[in-house]
Protein backbone atom coordinates (compact mmCIF):
# COMPACT_ATOMS: atom_id res chain seq x y z
CA UNK A 1 0.00 0.00 0.00
CA UNK A 2 1.41 3.50 -1.04
CA UNK A 3 2.26 6.09 1.78
CA UNK A 4 -0.74 8.32 0.01
CA UNK A 5 -3.38 5.72 0.44
CA UNK A 6 -2.22 4.56 4.19
CA UNK A 7 -2.77 8.49 4.62
CA UNK A 8 -6.22 8.91 3.30
CA UNK A 9 -7.52 5.69 5.25
CA UNK A 10 -6.34 7.07 7.75
CA UNK A 11 -7.92 10.20 7.68
CA UNK A 12 -10.80 8.49 6.46
CA UNK A 13 -11.12 6.37 10.12
CA UNK A 14 -10.22 9.87 11.96
CA UNK A 15 -13.41 11.07 10.16
CA UNK A 16 -15.66 8.21 10.63
CA UNK A 17 -14.81 7.82 14.64
CA UNK A 18 -15.90 11.47 15.21
CA UNK A 19 -19.09 10.72 13.15
CA UNK A 20 -19.95 8.14 15.39
CA UNK A 21 -19.29 9.87 18.17
CA UNK A 22 -21.07 12.93 17.85
CA UNK A 23 -21.40 16.25 19.82
CA UNK A 24 -20.96 16.10 23.12
CA UNK A 25 -23.74 17.38 25.23
CA UNK A 26 -23.21 20.64 27.17
CA UNK A 27 -23.36 19.93 31.11
CA UNK A 28 -22.90 23.39 32.03
CA UNK A 29 -25.15 24.49 34.82
CA UNK A 30 -25.63 27.92 35.82
CA UNK A 31 -26.41 29.27 38.89
CA UNK A 32 -27.83 32.86 40.87
CA UNK A 33 -27.98 32.85 44.91
CA UNK A 34 -31.34 33.38 46.48
CA UNK A 35 -32.56 35.99 49.00
CA UNK A 36 -33.97 34.36 52.31
CA UNK A 37 -36.97 32.64 51.91
CA UNK A 38 -39.00 35.83 54.03
CA UNK A 39 -37.18 38.47 51.63
CA UNK A 40 -38.88 36.85 48.85
CA UNK A 41 -41.97 38.80 47.26
CA UNK A 42 -41.29 41.01 50.39
CA UNK A 43 -42.76 44.67 49.72
CA UNK A 44 -41.16 47.79 50.97
CA UNK A 45 -42.91 49.76 53.32
CA UNK A 46 -43.76 53.74 53.27
CA UNK A 47 -42.10 53.45 57.24
CA UNK A 48 -39.18 52.07 57.00
CA UNK A 49 -35.81 53.96 55.63
CA UNK A 50 -34.30 54.47 52.65
CA UNK A 51 -31.39 51.82 52.10
CA UNK A 52 -28.69 51.90 49.95
CA UNK A 53 -26.25 48.62 49.71
CA UNK A 54 -23.17 48.85 47.97
CA UNK A 55 -20.29 49.06 47.18
CA UNK A 56 -18.94 45.63 46.98
CA UNK A 57 -16.20 44.78 46.45
CA UNK A 58 -14.68 40.98 45.35
CA UNK A 59 -11.24 39.52 44.35
CA UNK A 60 -10.12 38.76 41.67
CA UNK A 61 -9.80 34.73 42.25
CA UNK A 62 -13.73 34.81 42.32
CA UNK A 63 -14.65 37.62 39.92
CA UNK A 64 -15.41 34.47 37.02
CA UNK A 65 -17.67 32.63 35.66
CA UNK A 66 -17.11 29.45 36.89
CA UNK A 67 -17.84 28.39 41.03
CA UNK A 68 -14.57 28.38 42.55
CA UNK A 69 -13.80 25.88 45.75
CA UNK A 70 -11.05 26.15 48.07
CA UNK A 71 -9.10 22.58 47.51
CA UNK A 72 -6.15 23.94 49.59
CA UNK A 73 -4.65 27.22 52.26
CA UNK A 74 -2.73 28.68 48.88
CA UNK A 75 -4.91 26.35 45.91
CA UNK A 76 -7.99 26.62 44.25
CA UNK A 77 -10.06 25.23 41.81
CA UNK A 78 -12.76 26.55 39.18
CA UNK A 79 -15.39 24.27 38.08
CA UNK A 80 -15.15 23.54 34.41
CA UNK A 81 -19.61 23.39 34.20
CA UNK A 82 -20.47 24.98 37.39
CA UNK A 83 -21.13 28.57 36.53
CA UNK A 84 -22.46 32.07 38.00
CA UNK A 85 -25.61 33.06 35.59
CA UNK A 86 -24.38 36.82 36.26
CA UNK A 87 -21.43 37.92 37.90
CA UNK A 88 -20.74 36.64 41.37
CA UNK A 89 -20.93 40.33 42.39
CA UNK A 90 -24.05 41.49 40.86
CA UNK A 91 -25.40 37.98 42.64
CA UNK A 92 -23.98 39.05 45.46
CA UNK A 93 -25.74 42.28 45.78
CA UNK A 94 -28.77 41.72 44.32
CA UNK A 95 -29.39 38.88 46.75
CA UNK A 96 -28.14 40.85 49.80
CA UNK A 97 -29.97 44.14 48.71
CA UNK A 98 -33.21 42.25 49.24
CA UNK A 99 -32.21 40.14 52.73
CA UNK A 100 -31.86 43.93 54.26
CA UNK A 101 -35.02 44.82 52.66
CA UNK A 102 -36.89 42.33 54.34
CA UNK A 103 -34.67 42.53 57.48
CA UNK A 104 -35.53 46.67 58.12
CA UNK A 105 -38.91 47.24 56.30
CA UNK A 106 -36.99 49.02 53.91
CA UNK A 107 -39.02 51.99 52.10
CA UNK A 108 -36.68 52.16 49.48
CA UNK A 109 -33.57 50.04 48.73
CA UNK A 110 -31.02 51.63 45.91
CA UNK A 111 -28.29 49.24 44.66
CA UNK A 112 -25.12 50.69 44.55
CA UNK A 113 -24.38 53.01 42.29
CA UNK A 114 -27.38 55.11 43.24
CA UNK A 115 -28.04 58.78 41.28
CA UNK A 116 -26.49 61.27 43.62
CA UNK A 117 -29.37 63.07 44.12
CA UNK A 118 -30.38 59.48 46.10
CA UNK A 119 -29.87 60.10 49.85
CA UNK A 120 -30.00 56.63 51.77
CA UNK A 121 -30.77 56.78 55.88
CA UNK A 122 -28.53 54.06 56.03
CA UNK A 123 -25.89 52.79 53.68
CA UNK A 124 -23.97 49.10 53.81
CA UNK A 125 -20.67 48.70 52.10
CA UNK A 126 -19.09 45.06 51.78
CA UNK A 127 -15.48 44.18 51.14
CA UNK A 128 -15.31 40.36 50.49
CA UNK A 129 -12.19 38.23 51.64
CA UNK A 130 -13.32 35.16 50.47
CA UNK A 131 -16.84 33.26 49.27
CA UNK A 132 -16.15 30.01 48.81
CA UNK A 133 -17.00 26.17 49.23
CA UNK A 134 -14.14 24.15 50.92
CA UNK A 135 -13.29 20.61 50.47
CA UNK A 136 -14.04 20.29 53.68
CA UNK A 137 -18.15 20.37 53.45
CA UNK A 138 -18.37 24.00 54.31
CA UNK A 139 -18.66 27.40 52.71
CA UNK A 140 -16.77 30.02 53.84
CA UNK A 141 -18.03 33.80 54.06
CA UNK A 142 -14.90 36.27 55.50
CA UNK A 143 -15.45 39.95 54.70
CA UNK A 144 -15.08 43.45 56.15
CA UNK A 145 -18.13 45.85 55.98
CA UNK A 146 -19.16 49.51 57.03
CA UNK A 147 -22.79 50.58 57.90
CA UNK A 148 -23.63 54.41 57.91
CA UNK A 149 -26.60 55.25 59.52
CA UNK A 150 -27.87 58.50 59.34
CA UNK A 151 -23.60 59.97 59.42
CA UNK A 152 -22.94 57.44 62.28
CA UNK A 153 -20.13 55.37 60.52
CA UNK A 154 -19.84 51.76 61.82
CA UNK A 155 -16.92 49.13 60.82
CA UNK A 156 -17.29 45.82 61.51
CA UNK A 157 -15.95 41.74 60.25
CA UNK A 158 -17.71 38.85 59.86
CA UNK A 159 -16.34 35.51 59.31
CA UNK A 160 -19.37 32.95 59.02
CA UNK A 161 -19.22 29.14 57.78
CA UNK A 162 -21.95 27.17 56.97
CA UNK A 163 -22.15 23.60 56.41
CA UNK A 164 -23.04 22.63 52.85
CA UNK A 165 -25.51 19.52 53.98
CA UNK A 166 -25.52 17.72 50.46
CA UNK A 167 -23.71 16.90 47.66
CA UNK A 168 -23.58 18.51 44.01
CA UNK A 169 -23.42 22.46 43.53
CA UNK A 170 -27.32 22.77 44.13
CA UNK A 171 -25.80 22.38 47.56
CA UNK A 172 -23.08 24.76 47.67
CA UNK A 173 -24.99 27.29 46.20
CA UNK A 174 -27.77 26.88 48.66
CA UNK A 175 -25.49 27.04 51.75
CA UNK A 176 -23.58 30.43 50.04
CA UNK A 177 -26.96 31.78 49.91
CA UNK A 178 -27.99 31.06 53.81
CA UNK A 179 -24.27 32.84 54.52
CA UNK A 180 -25.57 36.35 52.68
CA UNK A 181 -28.75 36.05 54.77
CA UNK A 182 -26.16 35.63 57.80
CA UNK A 183 -24.61 38.17 56.83
CA UNK A 184 -27.63 40.75 55.94
CA UNK A 185 -28.56 39.77 59.87
CA UNK A 186 -25.63 41.12 61.20
CA UNK A 187 -25.51 44.26 59.04
CA UNK A 188 -29.35 44.93 60.03
CA UNK A 189 -27.94 44.77 63.60
CA UNK A 190 -25.29 46.99 63.32
CA UNK A 191 -27.70 49.40 61.16
CA UNK A 192 -30.12 49.34 64.37
CA UNK A 193 -29.79 51.12 67.43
Amino acid sequence: MSRRLSILLLVAASATACIKMGPTADVTRYFVLAPAPAATGTSTTAAGPVIGVGPVTIPDYLDRQAIVTRIGPSEVNPSETHRWAQPLRTTFLETLAANLTADLGASQSLVYPWRRDLEPAITFDVDIKRFEPTVDGTVVLDAAWTVTTNGHVQHGSSVLSEPIGGAGPDAQVAAMSRLVELLSGELAAAATP
